[in-house]
């Protein structure tokens, strides 16, 4: 009889814990269907503008339009941040990708400026 209500009491435990799993909302299900490399592209460019010494409401315009272009807002845009920053192994790909960006971006610069 115990070795029943044992059993009985693990299948229940495990049930309860399979539907409290499936119960779960995906913590990316509610962001848009943006891969982490476009990500890294919008977040690379999002510095550029954010550090950019144009006035405010340049930057600002800019950086809506750059939005626009991946189909977002600001809003969404920090929802993605906020997502990356707490999935580390994730936001260090976004980082890594995005420096490769900057420096890329950089190095053209400079090669750009150099030849003039």
């Amino acid at each position: 009889m115990i070795k029943k209500a044992a059993r009985l009491f693990f299948v229940l435990v495990l049930l309860a814990a399979f539907q409290a799993g499936c119960g779960k909302e995906s913590p990316d299900e509610n962001l848009p269907d943006l891969s982490a490399r476009e990500f890294a592209q919008l977040y690379a460019r999002s510095l550029l503008l954010q550090n950019s010494l144009a006035p405010r409401k340049q930057r600002e315009a800019a950086l809506r339009s750059l939005y626009r272009k991946y189909k977002l807002d600001q809003e969404t845009f920090e929802r993605i941040l906020h997502y990356y920053q707490n999935h580390p192994e994730r936001w260090l790909n976004v980082l890594e990708e995005a420096k490769m960006i900057l420096d890329s971006l950089q190095t053209s610069n400079t090669a750009t400026v150099k030849s003039k």
